[in-house]
């Protein structure tokens, strides 16, 4: 390793543990003020949010994942073993 990527790991290795470090001291602020258990609040989140964020959430979802399912080929590509090719 050149001494510009052991400089450019050691700035990223600090960042990520910087950033660990908040979200630790965040959850554990957060866990007590709350007094409902991890799982309740994962899976079902609090039962705070509208059935609109709900319903647009599941919308966006399923519009980003559409399109990857079933995708064919157009009529430049060729249909080759490993799939699309030009």
């Amino acid at each position: 390793m050149t001494q510009n990527q052991m400089i450019m790991l050691a700035i990223l290795v600090v960042y990520l543990i910087i950033n660990a470090g908040i979200g630790m001291y965040v959850s554990k602020r957060e866990d007590k003020k709350s007094s409902m258990n991890f799982e309740k609040k994962y899976f079902i989140g609090s039962r705070g949010m509208s059935g609109f964020v709900l319903a647009m959430t599941t919308v966006a979802t399923y519009t980003r994942f559409q399109p990857g399912v079933g995708q064919r080929c157009s009529d430049r590509c060729s249909i080759s073993d490993t799939g699309c090719t030009r």
